[in-house]
């Protein structure tokens, strides 16, 4: 019989200011999105997300797992800075 992969959402408080996005550990996917007007940008500008755009990473296989560490979030322009953080951890691997 095949494995069911059980997955739960865990919403973080959003982030404001320019900073480290915590680390994570283990976990199946990760969603930011830009919630505010200021464009935000990952890693010194590897990677920009304008207004309402989000950035979504998932793994593909079952029971595995991926960490992120030491991403650096920076807010420019505009007035408002949020970016809302979604990651899903698996529950029964």
């Amino acid at each position: 019989m095949a494995h069911k992969q059980t997955v739960r959402p865990v919403f973080l408080a959003p982030m404001t200011k320019s900073g480290k996005l915590p680390d994570l550990r283990g976990i199946a996917a990760i969603c930011l999105r830009n919630a505010g007007d200021s464009t935000i940008s990952l890693e010194n500008g590897a990677w920009t997300l304008d207004t309402k755009e989000t950035l979504s990473l998932n793994v593909t296989e079952d029971c595995a797992g991926m960490n992120v560490y030491d991403l650096t979030v920076t807010f420019s322009g505009g007035s408002t800075n949020k970016l809302q953080i979604v990651i899903l951890k698996e529950s029964d691997c």
